[in-house]
């Protein structure tokens, strides 16, 4: 599995996203979206947010020793503006990337409902970010779709297409 391939095709598909997420008013980036989105994700802001939250858990968590705990390590997490989450999306997006030109190894904690956190590979942990990012960028997509906004692809091939014809 090559980590760094895949935090180079995440940066992308996260530029992509962000670009159409910049013609997004503030009253769209707040609107609630209704069906099928659930309540704790029912708005663009709540699922960047998310998003963002979760990019920040797996560095902090790949980063840190595994006795450090995650309260410890994750920023709190205010009502951003769209383009400041944009922002703070972009630079952990590119730290991450920049993380991954070394070699990773070790557990970290991962936390499972109701009981103690479980030591997970940090390579297994970064899959999974990786595969549950492109879930919240498709939702960011179908979002985007429902308020009659501009979408793009950031399907996986779309990046090996885009890397081929760059050169």
């Amino acid at each position: 599995m090559d980590l760094l391939k895949l935090a180079k095709y995440n940066k992308w598909a996260g530029d992509k996203t962000r670009d159409v997420l910049k013609n997004v008013s503030n009253e769209e980036y707040l609107q609630e979206l209704g069906e099928p989105f659930t309540k704790d994700l029912n708005t663009l802001q709540k699922i960047i947010e998310h998003s963002i939250r979760r990019l920040e858990f797996v560095l902090n968590q790949i980063s840190v020793e595994s006795d450090e705990k995650l309260e410890e390590n994750t920023p709190k997490m205010e009502n951003l503006t769209l383009e400041k989450s944009i922002e703070r999306w972009k630079k952990i997006d590119e730290e991450l990337a920049t993380f991954l030109k070394n070699e990773v190894t070790g557990t970290a904690e991962f936390p499972i409902s109701g009981r103690e956190g479980v030591a997970v590979a940090k390579e297994d942990l970064l899959f999974m970010f990786f595969n549950h990012t492109t879930y919240h960028r498709g939702q960011l997509m179908l979002a985007l779709s429902k308020l009659g906004k501009e979408t793009t692809g950031t399907d996986y091939i779309r990046y090996i297409f885009a890397e081929m014809f760059k050169k």
